[in-house]
């Protein structure tokens, strides 16, 4: 598999203290700036991308270990309306874009046949 050139995704850098809150407010405007430049900042997405993250984190929950595969994320998702496969995976990849999930699409058959549902479970790890 070919690797992609590796993109730092660092905005800007600024001091912020967190006794006496002195740049807070700059940097929360410098994160709602970089947020509305994203490209899908203002388009529509379809209502069952929201139903299908609001059963994967109720799935999460019933879970030991917060894995799907994924033929399960694929029954996850035609349950909540997605149509087929590619619906699916379109929802997914959102979901991962957002820091939901982690879903890898492409690469290692391995990784793309292991969805997983909470993001601090897998980067907590010991």
């Amino acid at each position: 598999a070919r690797l992609a050139p590796f993109r730092f995704n660092v905005a800007a850098a600024m001091a912020v203290s967190n006794t006496n809150l002195k740049g807070v407010e700059k940097l929360q405007k410098a994160v709602v700036d970089v947020a509305l430049r994203e490209a899908h900042m203002g388009a529509l997405v379809p209502s069952t991308y929201f139903a299908f993250e609001t059963k994967l984190a109720a799935t999460r929950c019933l879970l030991s270990h917060p894995v799907l595969s994924r033929r399960q994320l694929l029954a996850v998702g035609e349950s909540v309306g997605l149509r087929g496969e590619y619906s699916v995976r379109k929802a997914a990849s959102f979901l991962t874009a957002l820091g939901s999930i982690v879903y890898y699409d492409d690469g290692d058959r391995t990784l793309r046949d292991v969805v997983v549902l909470d993001v601090a479970w897998l980067v907590d790890r010991p």
